[in-house]
């Protein structure tokens, strides 16, 4: 066998089929085996790091999302995709997860009566209760619910009066009046509950609670609102009608709901068996829905109930938003990222963004993009129009003479309005506004026509115009006339010109009736979507500087939205979008770039050109340097797609070539890129084995190498660091003969200038100080280890055979 002088190890592991090739020009880079080491950028190997445990978050699978605002570290998160929810979390920030801590409950009733002596400071109340008080600044994520009565003309001083709807969840929390002696006053104050409800129902997968009460009557009876009936809830979510109805002086009250029997009123002091009893000064009960209980109130008594959905603090908690897609389809997003707004597309799912709002640690939703949203159009007032007419003069027997200019008026002038808000974004126009009057080029000095609209918020957006934008019809289109204040609810035309290069707008919206699109990318500031589920090989593109607008003018402008089919001969399914330069356009039959003669991309200058014919796996590609790596449609190899100057076009080179078998034996699930501290694609392929490849174009290295773990890495993303990049991943390994899917990221690298009690190469490990001297390791921080034999490194030294045991085992 030759031997073979090492000079570096920029080839990373290769293919064992390559044992023999020393005729190659990298023979000599090459290796057979790189196991948990990394080539480094000046072709020296060096052990991984091992990962910082983060996180428990138990069996239910996971998938991680990077959101990043700029590249300060403290502004780069943690998207959590679960299938109940998306969980927010900050590697920089260690309390982020605790300060956004609020978790939602209700206190336990269990039922009893009571009474009382007629003194409205005698209260009583059953199960956890907190805060009686008006609270008057709601935090979002915090609710209350209070039910205040008082019997015998007593009425309780302050309760909760709000109703609050944030996020997911919506209850309604309004107050009934108390009754007075000797009338019946007890309060109805909500007879359709449906009114609340209506109000926070946006979409599946909402929560929704209404609690309603009625007044304490006086003499007579008085029942409380039927505001339970008629609540609609989405199939497979919590809806919960809590009500409370007012006893009376001289009888009961009670509520007409399913599983409670309406009460009719009777002679004073009796009882009856429902929700509420009646007695002399009455009492009142709040019971579920179908529960029926006998509850008397003695002569005069005051009964007051305060249940209470209220704040509890749990440090492990944090932000948390309902994630509304199946989580083997996550996988499968598209996302690009706006400033605070991160969208997301798939083709079974509505086009999507997470939003970050308000102050630290901020308020987190995801809602579908409403296309086209702005200020509601005008309204013309058609018996609001005052038409002048221009003066003609002549002259006779050399005298000059003026008279009213007389003329058939036959003509139809057409105008439109439209609202501008304080954004920029115009409404949809007026609906068409006709005049009787003469043809434009038939005016003469003085003619001019008035007409007047108005205007009501009836979007309920709660802004206002700033202006209004007049147009008259030319030709069969609109052009623009002028423009009034936003005040001014009048125009008056002297026969300005039409200008049709800005025309009112029509609504379009290519995604309605389920046509999803399956990618997202921005490019010359319009939001590009592509791949839809009824035309997979289209792209769309945005209104210019307005993301989600897609109405289009008439005629076509250069900033309105754009529609283009891929017309290759063979169905090309749009995979992904890239901005690079021009806009690059991965499909499963080859990648093409989308140009245009001029400097930019408008509806009527578009060229698209192939570019390769690899073809292009649903991955999201990765810009690097000067190229762009994707993965080819069968998943089986990583091509880097680069501008080559000979044939002026770009050129597919395969980084694989030398080591096929790092993604032939899986393909790869997703993929990310760090700069620092060398550049590095880090990938999970669908086994759970990480690989990695050091890529520097430039120098022609692409070292590949793998890396295992006692578990399976599921998801990887990068984040922006301080000195370096962060390699946050979610492994699946066993706890207690349990899956559970753990957040972990890689320890810092460690160098020369490293002290030797800070090298960190365990997996799934934490730093702690352990004063108990054992050699069992008693510690709740390594919950996540039970079991398990671990190696620690204690004060640079390192020891082996450790066991970590249950805590609460150990100290029983």
């Amino acid at each position: 066998m030759a031997r073979l002088t090492f000079r570096s190890f920029t080839g990373g592991e290769v293919s064992a089929s390559l044992a023999a090739r020393y005729d190659l020009q990298k023979a000599g880079t090459f290796l057979q085996l790189c196991e948990n080491m990394v080539v480094n950028a000046i072709g020296d190997v060096e052990r991984r790091p091992g990962t910082i445990f983060m996180e428990d978050f138990g069996a239910s699978e996971a998938y991680l999302l990077p959101f990043q605002f700029n590249s300060e570290p403290g502004e780069n998160y943690i998207l959590v995709f679960q299938a109940e929810k998306i969980s927010v979390r900050s590697v920089n920030d260690p309390q982020f997860a605790q300060d956004a801590s609020y978790v939602v409950r209700n206190s336990d009733t269990d039922g009893s009566g009571g009474g009382g002596s007629g003194d409205a400071n005698n209260q009583q109340s059953w199960g956890e209760v907190t805060n009686s008080g008006t609270i008057s600044d709601l935090s979002p994520g915090i609710y209350c619910f209070c039910v205040c009565g008082a019997g015998g003309g007593r009425s309780m001083a302050s309760c909760c009066v709000k109703w609050v709807c944030v996020g997911t969840t919506c209850s309604c929390y309004w107050p009934s009046q108390s009754g007075q002696a000797g009338r019946a006053v007890g309060g109805i104050f909500f007879v359709n509950a449906n009114s609340c409800v209506s109000a926070c129902i946006g979409h599946a997968g909402e929560n929704v609670t209404s609690y309603l009460s009625g007044g304490i009557g006086g003499a007579g009876y008085e029942r409380g609102g039927d505001g339970c009936s008629g609540i609609s809830c989405v199939s497979g979510y919590n809806c919960c009608c809590y009500i409370s109805g007012g006893g009376g002086g001289g009888g009961s009250s009670c509520v007409s709901v399913d599983g409670l029997s309406v009460v009719a009123p009777g002679g004073e002091g009796a009882t009856y068996n429902c929700s509420s009893g009646g007695g002399s000064g009455g009492s009142s009960y709040l019971g579920d829905v179908g529960v029926s209980a006998d509850n008397a109130g003695a002569s005069g008594g005051v009964y007051w109930c305060s249940v209470q959905l209220f704040v509890e603090e749990k440090e492990e908690d944090t932000t948390v938003v309902l994630n509304p897609y199946l989580i083997s389809d996550i996988p499968g997003l598209s996302y690009a990222q706006v400033g605070d707004v991160l969208y997301l597309a798939h083709r079974d799912h509505p086009l999507r963004k997470i939003t970050r709002s308000g102050e630290y640690p901020y308020i987190w939703t995801i809602e579908d993009v409403v296309l086209n949203q702005s200020l509601a159009a005008p309204i013309l007032l058609s018996n609001a129009i005052c038409v002048t007419r221009g003066y003609e003069y002549y002259t006779y027997n050399g005298q000059r003479y003026c008279s009213i200019y007389e003329l058939n008026e036959t003509s139809c002038l057409h105008y439109k309005v439209s609202a501008v808000g304080e954004d920029g974004v115009e409404s949809l126009p007026s609906d068409e506004y006709q005049i009787m009057f003469r043809y434009p080029s038939d005016w003469v000095v003085g003619d001019s026509v008035t007409f007047w609209w108005t205007w009501a918020d009836t979007n309920g957006s709660g802004c206002q115009p700033e202006y209004f934008n007049v147009y008259r019809d030319s030709a069969g289109y609109y052009g623009f006339i002028g423009t009034t204040c936003s005040n001014c609810y009048c125009f008056i035309d002297e026969n300005f010109e039409p200008d049709m290069s800005m025309t009112p707008k029509e609504d379009w919206d290519p995604f309605a009736d389920g046509n999803y699109p399956g990618t997202v990318a921005f490019h010359q500031q319009r939001m590009w979507l592509g791949g839809t589920k009824n035309e997979p090989t289209t792209v769309y593109a945005s209104r210019t500087g307005d993301f989600e607008s897609f109405r289009k003018s008439r005629p076509l402008q250069d900033d309105d939205p754009l529609e283009y089919q891929m017309a290759t001969g063979s169905i090309d399914d749009v995979m992904w979008l890239k901005s690079f330069g021009n806009l690059f356009v991965g499909t499963s039959g080859g990648e093409f770039t989308a140009s245009s003669s001029g400097a930019a991309l408008t509806p009527e200058d578009v060229q698209i050109n192939l570019q390769s014919s690899w073809g292009s796996r649903g991955v999201m590609p990765l810009l690097v340097g000067n190229a762009i790596l994707h993965v080819r449609r069968n998943g089986s190899r990583v091509i880097e797609l680069a501008y080559n100057w000979e044939n002026d076009s770009y050129a597919g080179n395969d980084l694989t070539l030398l080591a096929p078998h790092m993604v032939e034996d899986s393909p790869i699930r997703q993929w990310c890129f760090t700069q620092s501290p060398d550049p590095r694609i880090w990938a999970v392929r669908e086994d759970g084995v990480l690989i990695c490849c050091t890529y520097i174009r430039e120098q022609n290295v692409y070292a590949w190498s793998r890396h295992i773990t006692e578990g399976k890495f599921v998801s990887i993303i990068s984040l922006c660091g301080d000195k370096e990049d962060e390699i946050v991943m979610l492994v699946k390994r066993e706890v207690e003969g349990e899956t559970h899917f753990l957040l972990e990221r890689f320890a810092p690298r460690f160098d020369d200038n490293t002290a030797i009690e800070e090298a960190f190469f365990v997996d799934c490990g934490v730093t702690f100080e352990n004063n108990q001297g054992e050699s069992e390791l008693d510690s709740s921080s390594l919950a996540h280890l039970v079991g398990k034999t671990v190696s620690v490194l204690n004060v640079g030294s390192p020891e082996m055979g450790h066991v970590v045991v249950n805590p609460e085992e150990n100290n029983g």
